[in-house]
C-alpha cells in the first residue's frame, strides 16, 4: 500500500512539474483576439522575437525584415492535421489581405528541408508566402508546442495578439482586430 501511494505522489509530482514547465509558458503574451471592442492599444504588448528564416527559393530574411507592417507569424508543421485544415483558412484570408501591403502574413513551416515542403504545397494547393524554419528556432522562440501558432505583431514589433491551434482568420473579429492594428 505504501508502495502504491509512493508511487501515485511520485506521479502526481511529475504531472505539476511537467505542467508548470511545458503547459505554462512566463514571458510570452498570447491574449488571444477579442472580440470586445476595446482600442487593440490599450493591451500590454511585449516586444517580438526576432529570427531568421528563408523562402523556398532560399532566399534569407528576419522577421524584422517586415517591421513597420502588421505581421500574422504563422508557424506550423507539415504533418500537423489541424494545420492542413488551417491552410484552406490561410488561403482564403491571404486572398483577401494579398494587396494590402500593411499586412504581411509569415507562414513558417518547422523542420523540413525546401524540398519536401515545395512537394506539399503543390499537393494543397496554397498561393500565399511560404517560408522554412528547417530547425524549428521559430517555435523555440515562441515556446510553441501547439500546431499552428500564430502571433499578430503590430508595427512597432510587439506581440498584440496569439492563438494556439486552428484560427477562422475570415472572422469578423480578426478582420475587426487587424483593422484596429493597421489604423493604429
Amino acid at each position: 500500500m505504501k508502495k502504491l501511494a509512493l508511487i501515485l505522489l511520485l506521479t502526481i509530482g511529475i504531472g505539476v512539474i511537467f505542467y508548470f514547465k511545458f503547459v505554462i509558458q512566463p514571458g510570452v503574451a498570447t491574449p488571444g483576439v477579442s472580440s470586445r471592442q476595446e482600442d487593440a492599444s490599450s493591451l500590454e504588448r511585449v516586444d517580438a522575437i526576432d529570427f531568421s528564416f528563408q523562402d523556398l527559393d532560399g532566399n534569407k530574411y528576419k522577421l524584422s525584415d517586415f517591421k513597420g507592417k502588421v505581421i500574422i507569424l504563422n508557424i506550423r508543421f507539415r504533418k500537423c492535421g489541424a494545420c492542413a485544415i488551417e491552410a484552406d483558412l490561410l488561403e482564403e484570408f491571404y486572398s483577401q489581405i494579398a494587396a494590402n501591403d500593411a499586412v504581411e502574413l509569415v507562414a513558417v513551416f518547422e523542420g523540413e528541408p525546401a524540398e519536401v515542403i515545395s512537394k506539399y504545397i503543390e499537393t494543397i494547393d496554397v498561393k500565399f508566402p511560404v517560408y522554412l524554419d528547417p530547425i524549428g528556432i521559430s517555435a523555440y522562440k515562441y515556446r510553441v508546442n501547439v500546431y499552428p501558432s500564430s502571433f499578430i505583431i503590430d508595427k512597432k514589433f510587439k506581440i498584440s495578439a496569439g492563438v494556439k491551434g486552428v484560427l477562422d482568420w475570415s472572422s469578423s473579429d480578426v478582420a475587426d482586430y487587424l483593422e484596429r492594428l493597421v489604423n493604429e
